[in-house]
């Protein structure tokens, strides 16, 4: 087996494998306490959640789920032994990488998790904006759609080549989903009709609230780099990955960027850090030699 590995942190809107509570149940003793802070803060029983409604739960309890849960995967393969070369977030992804990566304490990350989503909900009331993601047209054709204007209806996120998120006005975004449908889009999904997430305008007033929520937080350097999804570079003092992590909440991202950090660094083993098997799925379509485990995989025992 290769020596070099990734830690992976999905983001906001995975579906559960079926496999969360198994793997919960196995290492409750890593995995549960940070559930159960979590839990208090929240005011929701994640815990529970893990064996069936992870999906039908609040917006903010599934984040504060999916954030809790990634760092305490984590914290289960360290102590196996398995140390990461490298840490990269998709989108909410990053706060759980912040944690994992010992720039940030548990409690911290799951602060800025809660001011994030309560910033990006009055950032965005009223305003009837929102993201959809587009499947089965590249990034040149989205661009193209009409309706995209790349200001208000922009590009927010690449989750891979023939996977792209708008966002922005709804209206001018359900413009470009008509016209997307019409050129052969494999598949259109709306992924939230109230905040659009890593847009410029939208999220200003979000990131700087987050940002004077950080300022006031111990940022240690990180005993592994985390990978920006904004430039693709590595990351290795506390102060910049604060700056990285309030960054990302306003600005569009590239999870492909990530990946090739991981390729350029000789990684070829990657493990996804959270519920869900959503970036397993969409290593796929980046670095298809890479072997990607999650909880699943490590429930099983196949790895």
């Amino acid at each position: 087996m290769h020596s070099r590995v990734a830690f992976a942190f999905p983001g906001a809107g995975v579906q559960a494998s079926g496999y969360e509570a198994p793997f919960l149940e196995r290492y409750a003793a890593l995995v549960g306490p940070g559930l159960a802070r979590a839990s208090i803060r929240v005011g929701a029983d994640l815990s529970a959640a893990a064996g069936g409604g992870f999906e039908e739960l609040p917006e903010l309890p599934r984040q504060a789920f999916t954030f809790a849960y990634g760092v305490g995967v984590a914290a289960v393969l360290r102590a196996q032994g398995a140390i990461p070369t490298v840490l990269a977030g998709h989108s909410l992804g990053v706060y759980a990488a912040a944690v994992a990566s010992g720039a940030l304490s548990f409690d911290d990350g799951l602060t800025l998790v809660e001011v994030a989503w309560r910033a990006a909900s009055r950032s965005c009331a009223g305003l009837g904006v929102g993201m959809a993601v587009i499947a089965g047209l590249d990034l040149a054709e989205v661009v193209g759609l009409p309706g995209v204007d790349g200001v208000a209806v922009r590009v927010v996120l690449v989750n891979a080549p023939g996977s792209i998120v708008l966002g922005g006005p709804v209206a001018g975004i359900e413009r470009a989903l008509q016209a997307a449908e019409a050129a052969g889009a494999a598949r259109i999904v709306w992924l939230d009709r109230f905040i659009a997430y890593h847009h410029p305008d939208c999220m200003a007033d979000a990131s700087a609230a987050l940002g004077e929520a950080a300022a006031g937080m111990v940022w240690k350097d990180p005993a592994v780099p985390v990978v920006s999804t904004i430039d693709g570079l590595a990351i290795h003092r506390g102060d910049e990955v604060r700056d990285y992590v309030v960054a990302n909440l306003r600005t569009p991202i590239a999870w492909p960027l990530a990946i090739a950090a991981f390729a350029s660094l000789d990684v070829r083993n990657v493990v996804e850090c959270g519920p869900g098997l959503t970036l397993t799925r969409m290593a796929r379509f980046l670095e298809p030699e890479m072997a990607w485990r999650n909880v699943r995989r490590l429930v099983k025992g196949d790895a």
